[in-house]
């Protein structure tokens, strides 16, 4: 598989569409879990 690389702006681009896209398909979460990479600093 070839990797694709992306900015940052990007990336958070593309998570908000993919956010409306969520919210407007009617799908509401019970629960929402955040990962966070750490030791990174």
């Amino acid at each position: 598989m070839e990797k694709k690389f992306i900015s940052s702006n990007d990336l958070l681009l593309d998570s908000f569409k993919l956010a409306v896209e969520i919210y407007k398909s009617g799908f509401r979460p019970d629960f929402l879990v955040g990962l966070w990479r750490g030791g990174s600093g």
